[in-house]
């Protein structure tokens, strides 16, 4: 990629971008451009930085129009990682969902089987109990009957606890990320190099 390269000269400006919302992130931005104003893409920028480096004196001042130009390239590349951020802060806030949204489906369709087998034999049990001819038999049948009956009950209200508990992770997890929305954004200049490639 240098090889081609040697002989050229330029200068190169490097930021850190440091972005704090669902994680931490830090990026190094680097952007540059050759003496006869060719721009370097931050693939270039870092595969210069790393050749060995050579100091020789130290940096001039850089001309204030060819700093702009620096800045402007930059920035673009600035609004490139914050996008690619934010498809990842999107990705992870549907996978969350989706996690919490198949978790409370399974609990639901778990109590919602359980309820249904209490159903089928309470029926079972009162049909059995009209079977019976005798009152003591029937008496015994419906008590179990009722006791089946207190069970569905119990499970119809951990039905309906475990939905307003679903729903309210939901809402946990919705806040925590609208907190993390607020991104702190710190672009800040490192150093500014002349170079040449030898």
């Amino acid at each position: 990629m240098l090889e081609e390269r040697i002989g050229q000269q330029g200068v190169m400006k490097v930021w850190n971008l440091s972005i704090e919302s669902l994680e931490s992130e830090d990026h190094l931005i680097a952007v540059g451009i050759s003496n006869d104003g060719e721009f370097l893409d931050s693939e270039l920028c870092e595969a210069i930085l790393r050749r060995p480096i050579h100091l020789s004196h130290p940096v001039t001042q850089m001309n204030e129009s060819l700093l702009k130009v620096l800045e402007k390239n930059a920035e673009q590349v600035q609004v490139v990682r914050l996008n690619e951020n934010e498809i990842r802060n999107a990705k992870y806030f549907d996978l969350e969902i989706e996690k919490l949204e198949n978790w409370a489906e399974d609990r639901k369709r778990s109590l919602e089987t359980d309820l249904k087998a209490i159903d089928f034999d309470i029926k079972r049990k009162r049909a059995e109990a009209r079977q019976k001819s005798t009152l003591e038999e029937k008496v015994n049948l419906q008590r179990e009957v009722k006791e089946l009956e207190k069970t569905r009950n119990e499970l119809r209200l951990n039905l309906y606890q475990s939905q307003d508990e679903d729903e309210q992770q939901k809402d946990d997890l919705l806040n925590r990320i609208q907190k993390q929305l607020d991104k702190k954004i710190s672009f800040q200049p490192i150093f500014e190099i002349e170079w040449e490639i030898k």
